[in-house]
């Protein structure tokens, strides 16, 4: 664990001024987490717990989100990095979690709770991990997702990208929900 000196010297350094520092040395932020892509980072230095507004690692060398905020009250953004997996992401983002344009072959460890826009564009996904999103709680968010950013989200997209029927999607959800309703 680091020190109280050493959280301070970092926070300096990534220019994060409204901060806490909790007795398990983790760091509360009231305000924004913007780690330039100038930094390069390949790992998050500080143990994050709760941002209160955007936290922005995108463009960096990330190969973990070890470290990472447990909540975000706006926008989570990893875009651009070298993540294989969303293990040690947030449990809790307010508005927008966009992991695009990385290495992501799974979406086991998703946030729990995410408030509008999720963004898995470009990544290594099988059509099984997309058709598991059916079955979890925030298939209202990616449908959120799929009608505000539609351009990406289309038909001839999907199948494009990942060779995925929007039709079985639609049919499938639609025997779930029939399903756990009778």
């Amino acid at each position: 664990m680091m020190t109280r000196e050493e959280i301070v010297r970092k926070c300096k350094e990534y220019r994060i001024y409204n901060y806490n520092i909790n007795l398990d040395g983790s760091v509360d932020v009231m305000g924004n987490v913007n780690l330039h892509p100038c930094l390069q980072l390949t790992e998050l230095a500080l143990n994050f717990n709760k941002v209160s507004g955007r936290f922005d690692c995108s463009n960096n060398k990330l190969t973990t989100l070890k470290g990472s905020p447990k909540s975000v009250g706006n926008d989570f953004n990893c875009s651009y990095n070298k993540l294989t997996s969303l293990e040690f992401g947030p449990e809790y983002v307010g508005d927008f979690f966009n992991c695009h344009s990385n290495l992501l072959t799974s979406l086991e460890f998703l946030p729990l709770k995410v408030g509008r826009i999720i963004d898995i564009r470009f990544n290594n996904l099988s059509v099984n991990s997309l058709l598991d999103l059916i079955d979890k709680p925030y298939i209202d968010t990616v449908e959120k997702s799929m009608n505000e950013h539609h351009k990406y989200w289309d038909e001839d997209f999907l199948k494009f990208s990942f060779g995925i029927d929007v039709d079985y999607i639609a049919k499938k959800r639609e025997y779930l929900i029939n399903k756990l309703l009778s």
